[in-house]
């Protein structure tokens, strides 16, 4: 297995990338439904905001944190 060197900056970090499948769930979506997005890692998620709909992206490393999120937005009476 090729190691990069250090330093190499053509080097992925997969914990670094952006999530896809948001994306892709956006791009899809009508335009006349309005879209959100919200990175856990980055600012707090929003939970009073009002919400009809939460999709969730989860990897099995963030899987604990996933079923929180999901169950205060069940708790608040949103699907996920």
């Amino acid at each position: 297995m090729h190691r990069p060197a250090r330093g190499d900056r053509g080097y992925i970090r997969s914990w670094q990338m952006e999530p896809l499948a948001p994306a892709v769930l956006a791009g899809l979506t009508p335009r006349d439904v309005e879209v959100r997005f919200y990175d856990d890692r980055l600012e707090p998620i929003p939970f009073d905001e009002p919400t009809d709909l939460v999709a969730l992206s989860v990897e099995t490393y963030t899987a604990r944190r996933c079923y929180q999120i999901a169950s205060e937005y069940r708790r608040r009476g949103c699907r996920s």
